[in-house]
């Protein structure tokens, strides 16, 4: 009888297992809201929690050194950021993300002049 209780607790853990962990965010929220970008140029990864969909602007006086992978998901999604090499100025870009559902919510994106 113990050996059957065990085997029931296995099968139970091992078929929670296999469920995907996805937590329920019922505000936008980004792995980090500020960056300093490479002077060499790249790409940045970041992560974006929200249960609900999403759509991402940028923003700022000079946008066309950075482009987005997205501009728009449903939940919890990657954000790729690619960027361009830093000219002679400083130069500073926002993106703006807007949730179905809540305030905006602002990443800085900063890089230093070559």
């Amino acid at each position: 009888m113990k050996k059957l209780i065990i085997a029931i607790v296995a099968v139970f853990a091992m078929a929670a297992c296999n469920k995907p962990f996805e937590e329920n965010y019922s505000q936008l929220v980004l792995d980090n809201y500020s960056y300093t970008l490479d002077a060499d140029g790249g790409s940045i990864q970041i992560m974006v929690y929200y249960s609900d969909s999403w759509t991402a602007e940028l923003t700022g006086a000079d946008t066309n050194w950075i482009v987005l992978s997205r501009t728009s998901a449903s939940g919890q999604s990657y954000l790729r950021i690619t960027y361009d090499s830093a000219v002679s100025v400083d130069r500073t870009a926002y993106i703006t993300f807007y949730p179905a559902h809540g305030e905006p919510v602002d990443l800085k994106l900063t890089q230093k002049a070559k």
